[in-house]
C-alpha cells in the first residue's frame, strides 16, 4: 500500500489532492488498522495535509437474489480519506463530481 501511496503522491500537481477509498481489512475477528497506518504514512513520509475524510455514497453486490429489489434501495457509506498538496482544506461542494 505504501508504495503505492509514494507514486500516487509523486505525481500529484502542487495544490492537488491524493483521495484514497480503503477500509480496515478484517480477516476472521482480527481488524487490520490500515488508514491509521495509511494517515501516519502520508504525514509523515510525504509532508502530506492530512484534510479529513468525506463519505462516498455506494450500492453494495447484492450477495443473494432474494428480496434483491429492497436490497437494492439501501445506500451504504464508505470512507474516503483526503490528503492535500500545499492545499490545508477541501473545497466545499456537495458532491464529489462536483470537486472533480
Amino acid at each position: 500500500m505504501f508504495r503505492m501511496l509514494d507514486g500516487a503522491w509523486r505525481h500529484t500537481k502542487e495544490n492537488g489532492y491524493v483521495i484514497i477509498n480503503i477500509m480496515d481489512p478484517k480477516i476472521g475477528s482480527r481488524r487490520y488498522h490500515a488508514c491509521d497506518d495509511m494517515v501516519d504514512h502520508m504525514v509523515g513520509k510525504n509532508g502530506a495535509n492530512f484534510l479529513g475524510q468525506i463519505g462516498m455514497r455506494i450500492k453494495q453486490r447484492p450477495k443473494k437474489m432474494e428480496g434483491l429489489q429492497e436490497y437494492l434501495k439501501l445506500d451504504y457509506i464508505e470512507n474516503v480519506w483526503c490528503f492535500g498538496k500545499g492545499v490545508d482544506s477541501l473545497p466545499r461542494s456537495n458532491s464529489l463530481m462536483n470537486f472533480f
